[in-house]
């Protein structure tokens, strides 16, 4: 109860306060192409159950209205990796779905891959999942591509399960603010196994 009124108060201060940012964001995304301006996947949340989640729409893989990809732009590159396409997410928030702070959401189908690598993955459902989180601010973001980037992030997500409070939570939205190039670049990957390799454990 205690987090969830520091989320719904917090988002919507923040909501608030980014209305004009939200704007220029979705009138410079209208003016970089001709797609559409928000994205909506289906992703997983608290206890396993579905929701729709919402960005900004940047990816290369995007579909705009006659059908076509839409071509990479420095400016969806720049909103991706400083988790500007994020913002939407507070919505999210405002309606139940996600917290401040939590494990990433992921994909039902990505959930069920991970679930079959490492016994434990689901077990971070046990809380809302969040904007930002420990396995973030520590630089786990962005594709999922070998087991250790899968592992990294699942330690993380369980580290923060089992010491969770508002405290933790504040101090991890105050990294993620005032320390940006902890996870704007992300860490060093020096393991070259590919995902589809990895073992259950």
């Amino acid at each position: 109860m205690q987090k969830r009124l520091f989320d719904l108060s917090v988002a919507a201060i923040l909501l608030i306060a980014a209305l004009p940012v939200l704007l220029v964001i979705a009138i410079a995304l209208k003016w970089d192409h001709r797609g559409p301006i928000f994205f909506k996947q289906v992703r997983t949340g608290h206890m396993g159950r579905p929701f729709n989640i919402y960005k900004f729409c940047t990816l290369c893989g995007s579909v705009s209205p006659d059908d076509t990809p839409l071509p990479p732009t420095k400016f969806r590159n720049f909103l991706r990796r400083w988790g500007l396409d994020e913002l939407p997410q507070l919505f999210n928030i405002i309606r139940g779905d996600m917290s401040l702070v939590g494990p990433r959401p992921h994909t039902p189908a990505d959930n069920q891959n991970f679930a079959s690598h490492f016994t434990l993955y689901d077990a971070r459902h046990q809380v809302q999942p969040g904007i930002t989180g420990l396995a973030q601010i520590k630089g786990w973001r962005g594709p999922i591509s070998s087991s250790s980037d899968l592992k990294s992030r699942l330690d993380c997500d369980l580290l923060y399960i089992s010491q969770q409070s508002l405290t933790s939570d504040i101090v991890i939205l105050i990294y993620t603010v005032s320390r940006p190039w902890c996870w704007v670049n992300g860490p060093k990957r020096t393991s070259t196994e590919t995902l589809s390799s990895c073992r259950a454990g």
